[in-house]
């Protein structure tokens, strides 16, 4: 019995999986009632739109600190070399518009939490990008311009 309600379940599966992957036709509009729920409740569909609008640049994410002393450095690394969720998070703060002004509250946080003797004396926080040449053309790689937006603090 066990064995019955398996296989039914993994023939609904498969079914519905090819199904959603084949060309629409008058066929497919006729089913796509009776398995659409599943597609979309068991997170199998896909919006393949992500590809109309492909980037045709490259965001760069810097945390720069500076100190008294006339020294800076970047303690989360380049953006390459940081961590992702430190990228992610940078991400979300520099690029979404719901979350401007918060670039400010997080180098305020940053250096609310430095340890004393290595607070910075200022902090830049900015997103750069680096244009993706176009098939066939060849560029040097590097930051070009000024950057899209830009957070400084200085304490």
């Amino acid at each position: 019995m066990l064995r019955l309600l398996a296989s039914i379940i993994l023939l609904f599966h498969f079914t519905a999986l090819t199904l959603n992957n084949l060309p629409w036709s008058d066929f497919i509009a006729s089913l796509y009632p009776y398995y659409s729920w599943y597609i979309y409740r068991t997170g199998q569909a896909q919006n393949w739109a992500l590809y109309n609008n492909v980037l045709k640049s490259s965001p760069n994410f810097e945390l720069e600190l500076s100190y008294a002393d006339g020294r800076t450095e970047l303690p989360w690394g380049t953006s390459r070399q940081m961590a992702s969720r430190s990228l992610y998070f940078l991400e979300a703060v520099l690029i979404r518009r719901k979350m401007d002004g918060y670039g400010d509250r997080f180098l305020q946080w940053f250096w609310d939490n430095a340890p004393e003797g290595a607070k910075p004396s200022a902090a830049r926080l900015s997103h750069y990008f680096t244009p993706i040449p176009e098939h066939g053309i060849r560029e040097t790689a590097g930051i070009t311009g000024p950057p899209a937006k830009q957070y400084r603090k200085t304490w």
